[in-house]
């Protein structure tokens, strides 16, 4: 990485929703940067080009591009609300994700 920020890759979290007629998709470290597709690849793909429209709009008024703060992580859930990480025993019937970002 050079010390201007933007040389190197970054890895940012990324939240894919379905709505009722499409996906949206956000990055929770790049407030304001969304998309939207018909499909769930779709809504990524033009996340994907939304981030790197924002960094360069960043780099271009000199701004440092924010460091990746948000994790992601897969919660299974049964109907009880009894809830395990991957991996730990119990029964799992559904799955959540949690989304943690560092302030």
């Amino acid at each position: 990485m050079t010390r201007g920020g933007f040389r190197s890759r970054r890895r940012y979290a990324v939240v894919v929703e379905k709505a009722p007629a499409n996906y949206s998709a956000y990055a929770p470290d790049l407030p304001g940067c969304v998309a939207a597709g018909a499909t769930r690849e779709e809504a990524v793909d033009e996340l994907r080009r939304a981030i790197r429209f924002h960094l360069e709009s960043l780099r271009e008024h000199g701004e440092p591009a924010p460091k990746p703060n948000c994790t992601v992580a897969v919660v299974e859930a049964d109907a009880a609300g009894q809830a395990s990480a991957p991996g730990e025993t119990g029964r799992a019937t559904g799955r959540g994700l949690s989304l943690a970002c560092d302030a």
